[in-house]
């Protein structure tokens, strides 16, 4: 699990990080060729580096839904299981009783 974590951690930090190294880069370009006037140029870094941080958000936001779907289906399965049948070979006792366990030979109420 905490192999899977670091990949979506990394992925939720590197991805947006690569988009702004390459929305930069190709902006540049542009504006070295004069498609682009340096103030263009500032507000097409500043758009994408404002949206690094929603995009690493619903990166992280997508891998904790899924580990909350996979909590929730274990949740859901346990309180599915159905308790063993009682096969009621004894009696309850009559009056109260010393707690004691046969197969393993304790005796908790008799300090044994």
């Amino acid at each position: 699990m905490g192999a899977v974590a670091s990949w979506v951690q990394a992925l939720g930090v590197g991805l947006p990080t690569l988009f702004l190294a390459v929305v930069t880069w190709l902006a540049a370009r542009l504006a070295a060729q004069g498609q682009l006037s340096i103030g263009e140029l500032v507000a097409v870094y500043g758009y994408v580096a404002v949206l690094i941080g929603p995009v690493a958000f619903f990166v992280q936001m997508v891998y904790e839904l899924s580990r909350g779907v996979v909590a929730a289906r274990r949740v859901v399965a346990l309180l599915r299981l159905e308790p063993a049948p009682d096969g009621g070979e004894l009696d309850a006792p009559a009056e109260p009783a010393v707690l004691h366990d046969p197969d393993s030979g304790c005796g908790w109420c008799r300090g044994g």
